[in-house]
């Protein structure tokens, strides 16, 4: 019930040093690049994007790069968990284009009518929660029943593929629409997909950061978990220049063609994942091969 390591007075003083020193070099840095005149929300985008990218590199080979004394068995952990890191953020990518992709297809491309009520677009943003609130009791009860037998890779990899299924969708509604409109009842499918996508990932994502963080960095990992959320939101925005040199049917499928590669390969290396993640012990026999 209480934090194992208390911060020393000495820890305390070291991290409010660095902590107010990183924060006045970030903010001489941007006012040295405002006045020079090149400052503008897309470049700002841009190199946001680029940090954000940089950080759980530098932070996963700072952990398994040092001693830390960690234990074999938690640097392989660590090296599994940056798989499914990885398939986090491509998940993430596709899945948080739904305020703005989705939310402008909507308003432009769709017959905004729901058994002859004529809606906003904006309340198209209700099926994604709306299909959660339906399934999180069938999901919930579907990873019990199968308990060890799919384990999180698995997990991942098929959010991945759905996630490319709800854009393989999109693609086929958006060359329907044209310059013109389609049903609205489009985007139902494009949501329900995403949400068994998401009810796979996740929840699952919390407690795999638990079971395979080091004992040392267990609170830190967690919170790197939401940066694979940071980075799939990030690099998707700077998916939207593809907009410029393809037709939105291709927009759609390239970004399904990497989720269905990023699903794929993960499905490829479960076996090698769940020797990494000591699950393999656990397998029963027969199925390591896949």
């Amino acid at each position: 019930d209480e934090p194992g390591h208390r911060l020393t007075p000495a820890e305390r003083r070291h991290f409010t040093v660095v902590a107010l020193g990183s924060a006045a070099v970030i903010a001489v840095a941007l006012t040295l690049w405002a006045l020079s005149g090149t400052f503008t929300l897309d470049a700002f985008a841009l190199a946001l994007t680029v940090l954000i990218l940089i950080v759980p590199v530098a932070y996963f080979g700072y952990i398994l790069l040092g001693s830390h004394n960690l234990t074999p068995e938690e640097r392989a952990g660590t090296r599994a968990y940056i798989w499914l890191f990885a398939a986090a953020a491509v998940f993430w990518m596709i899945y948080d284009l739904a305020p703005t992709v989705l939310l402008f297809f909507a308003e432009d491309h769709t017959d905004l009518s729901l058994f002859g009520v004529r809606i906003t677009a904006a309340t198209t943003q209700s099926f994604n929660p709306l299909f959660i609130m339906l399934f999180v009791p069938v999901f919930a009860a579907l990873w019990v029943k199968l308990g060890n037998r799919v384990t999180a890779p698995q997990k991942f990899a098929f959010a991945l593929i759905m996630v490319a299924l709800s854009f393989v969708i999109m693609a086929v509604a958006a060359a329907l629409a044209g310059d013109g409109r389609v049903s609205v009842w489009w985007l139902v499918p494009v949501y329900l997909v995403q949400v068994f996508g998401e009810l796979a990932l996740s929840p699952v994502g919390l407690s795999v950061t638990s079971k395979l963080a080091p004992q040392a960095f267990k609170g830190q990992m967690l919170g790197v978990w939401f940066i694979a959320i940071s980075i799939g939101d990030a690099v998707g925005g700077q998916t939207g220049r593809l907009r410029e040199y393809m037709s939105d049917p291709a927009y759609f499928l390239t970004l399904a063609a990497v989720a269905v590669v990023a699903g794929v390969l993960l499905f490829l290396f479960v076996p090698r994942l769940r020797v990494l993640m000591r699950e393999h012990d656990h397998v029963p026999s027969g199925s390591q091969k896949i």
